[in-house]
């Protein structure tokens, strides 16, 4: 049985209907990363979001609930959390921490379908704090992640809108 996960990685005001379209109209779990992107495909689908857990620091960050959607948490934080979890093969699955949740999806999955919001994120601009502890951007860390999913048997596809 191939199962098809989606992820989206938008940055705002990168989000569109159709990519909403796309993301809901797909096979498997969903998971949507970024709390901006969460914030705009609450909007734009008419769908509620509430937090789930709070930040217990700027390396924890919130994750959030969405009626119908399996994992919504922070983007660039928890993309490069999920990377270094499976570039390091030491990934234990902790069901309140959103970075070993996302490996846990990807690692059930055959097909992992990023899309992914090429818009640039205002609040990301000039983050100097991004820099200084070594997080990838958003475009990068996708591209980095799918590789990796790719060496591990995986099959990745990215859209990019």
């Amino acid at each position: 049985q191939v199962v098809r996960k989606r992820i989206s990685g938008s940055n705002p005001p990168g989000l569109d209907m159709e990519m909403i379209r796309l993301f809901l109209m797909g096979e498997g779990k969903k998971i949507i990363c970024g709390s901006s992107t969460t914030e705009m495909f609450s909007r734009e689908a008419h769908l509620q979001v509430r937090m789930n857990r709070p930040s217990s620091s700027p390396f924890d960050p919130p994750s959030y609930f969405i009626p119908g959607i399996d994992l919504v948490t922070e983007g660039c934080m928890i993309l490069n959390q999920a990377f270094n979890l499976l570039e390091s093969g030491q990934v234990e699955v902790t069901p309140s921490n959103p970075a070993s949740s996302l490996v846990n999806i990807f690692l059930e999955a055959d097909i992992i379908h990023f899309l992914v919001g090429e818009a640039k994120n205002p609040g990301h601009t000039g983050n100097v704090f991004f820099t200084q502890i070594g997080l990838s951007p958003r475009s990068e860390i996708v591209s980095r992640l799918a590789r990796k999913l790719e060496d591990l048997g995986k099959l990745a596809v990215i859209q990019r809108f």
